[in-house]
């Protein structure tokens, strides 16, 4: 694994892209292993990616908001995500992130459940935290439309 993330990293072209789609095929091994709790209500699934699921794949302290300013984002902040402390990227890389790997993962959950998306890892160091990540998730409003017709 080690060794493919290398070649990721070395290779020209978005290394997170590429990181995502990772994400995403580890996202569907574990959805084949592990059973998430059904919902029809995006806030319910989105808890469950972020305090059932991810914690099975690493533990972390995370948690789940929904954005001020719009009704289709919301998002997962982690204060120690997993990838970024393994994981250098090389100087022509600035402002890379690692855990595009969780962002492919968290989108292959929703995907699964009906949701089109796109999450995008974005690096948020603060004061007190300088490993911080904001997983920001970005719904299809015709998805989100669905769901207030249903409930």
């Amino acid at each position: 694994m080690c060794g493919y993330l290398q070649q990721i990293l070395e290779s020209k072209g978005d290394c997170e892209k590429k990181l995502e789609a990772l994400g995403k095929d580890i996202g569907m091994k574990f959805l084949e292993i592990y059973e998430i709790r059904r919902s029809n209500k995006i806030v319910d699934i989105l808890e469950s990616i972020t305090y059932t699921f991810l914690p099975k794949i690493y533990t972390s302290n995370r948690y789940v908001e929904k954005s001020k300013d719009f009704e289709n984002v919301f998002l997962i902040i982690e204060d120690t995500p997993f990838f970024g402390k393994y994981i250098s990227a090389p100087k022509r890389c600035e402002g890379f992130c690692a855990d595009s790997i969780t962002g492919g993962i968290i989108s292959v959950v929703l995907t699964s459940f009906g949701y089109k998306n796109t999450v995008t890892a974005c690096l948020s160091p603060s004061k007190n935290i300088l490993t911080k990540v904001v997983y920001v998730i970005k719904i299809n409003t015709e998805d989100l439309q669905r769901e207030k017709r249903y409930n």
